[in-house]
């Protein structure tokens, strides 16, 4: 009966990951739109993508290492995730750049290309958690460290300091 409404199974998958992207992509889209800090829209990128893969791996390899390893056999109908996907990147954005405009943000940032690598990033977290979990190689570093640390860097590298006294506000850079 599934070869009804599919042809293959790989046009089966697509449909799966498909379905489950776009839920993964509608669910972090409301996310950004309740968080009110810019800042906290990027750490809310890094924390959403390693809560939705964590625990489930098997969907991660599926969505963005099977596609690779498939290279130009395999390719998933992605037209309904790419624009949310895309309305997620955007909606962080613009969050950075009103918080350029009330100078919480760093100015010389590029706020598109920020929430980008930001995400990307985010990703490579879960490439590597992915990786570990295969291989057994011992490492010090778990995922939680990571993410922590990641997001850590990531507010002190696009916050802007804001002095604690008046008095300090010519010593910030």
């Amino acid at each position: 009966s599934v070869h009804y409404y599919f042809r293959s199974r790989e046009e089966l998958a697509s449909a799966v990951v498909e379905l489950l992207s776009r839920r993964e992509m509608e669910s972090t889209l409301r996310d950004v739109a309740d968080i009110d800090d810019p800042v906290d829209s990027l750490i809310l990128l890094v924390r959403s993508v390693v809560a939705h893969y964590r625990n489930d791996l098997e969907m991660f390899r599926a969505r963005y290492v099977w596609p690779q390893v498939q290279a130009e056999d395999f390719r998933y109908d992605l037209s309904h995730t790419g624009p949310l996907a895309g309305a997620v990147i955007a909606a962080v954005e613009s969050k950075l750049l009103r918080g350029q405009q009330e100078g919480l943000v760093h100015t010389d940032l590029d706020a598109g290309a920020i929430a980008v690598l930001v995400w990307n990033l985010a990703f490579a977290l879960i490439t590597r958690e992915s990786l570990l979990r295969v291989t057994k190689f011992p490492t010090r570093y778990d995922l939680d460290k990571l993410t922590d640390s990641f997001c850590d860097m990531i507010r002190r590298a696009v916050r802007v300091k804001v002095p604690a006294r008046l008095d300090d506000a010519r010593t910030v850079a």
